[in-house]
């Protein structure tokens, strides 16, 4: 992967995709340069019975698609689906887990996401052990048999603390566990976590990812077809995705 020193180099051509990713003139209207804000909440079908890939707004839209494209080339994932806010992406995860799982969660982590799991997946049945998840070797004693998933931050928010994530991949995997980090700070121009084993990364669009202030969005990036289906339906049935002007 071109190391240096430990580190992986900068991504290529990261401002030109940018730009350009999923972006070209829409040849069939007026060549528009930028994706065109589609605010139709309903599609019309070609044939009675045939197949469409935007039927309501709520389960595809295309100025949306357009951003999930984007970003998951960004982040160098197959797939990306946005939602309403960074916690609602990070709500979108845990709901991957059923009555009964556990999984584990660095010990310092950001208060929306430990509230989350200390004050509402215990509703539904899923508990959480607090670890230090900079400790590999001590991380198998904590994996119980109903353990699901490893949730961490890199870094993590407030202290900083980092992650090693190929050794973290390389446990989780070998446990057959889900691993997801939340990407948040440094975002994909400086961790691109996928490419480390990860095998869903979120971002919130929020902070750095968007940097304007004005918008609200989170992100669930993974290269995984089987859990990109499960959070399509989690995205398109159980979750707002966000409003389709954005």
């Amino acid at each position: 992967m071109g190391e240096k020193n430990g580190y992986l180099p900068f991504p290529k051509s990261f401002k030109t995709i940018c730009i350009h990713h999923t972006k070209e003139p829409k040849r069939e209207t007026c060549k528009e340069t930028m994706a065109p804000i589609v605010t139709s909440n309903i599609c019309r079908l070609e044939s009675a019975g045939g197949p469409s890939q935007v039927i309501k707004g709520r389960l595809l839209n295309p100025t949306r698609s357009v951003l999930e494209n984007l970003i998951a080339k960004l982040c160098k994932t197959k797939y990306a689906l946005t939602y309403a806010s960074g916690i609602g992406a990070i709500a979108a995860v845990f709901s991957l887990l059923k009555s009964g799982d556990h999984l584990l969660c660095n010990d310092d982590i950001y208060g929306g996401t430990s509230k989350t799991l200390i004050q509402v997946c215990p509703n539904f049945g899923i508990c959480t052990s607090f670890v230090d998840l900079t400790d590999l070797k001590s991380i198998p004693e904590y994996i119980r048999r109903n353990t699901k998933l490893i949730w961490t931050e890199n870094p993590t928010n407030p202290t900083l603390e980092v992650m090693d994530l190929c050794g973290l991949s390389k446990v989780a995997h070998e446990h057959k566990l889900m691993l997801a980090v939340d990407n948040t700070f440094l975002s994909p121009y400086l961790q691109r976590p996928a490419e480390l084993g990860v095998d869903l990364v979120v971002n919130s669009v929020t902070k750095y990812m968007n940097g304007h202030s004005d918008v609200i969005m989170g992100v669930v990036c993974t290269s995984r077809d089987n859990l990109y289906e499960r959070l399509k339906f989690i995205q398109q049935r159980h979750f707002n995705h966000g409003s389709s002007t954005v």
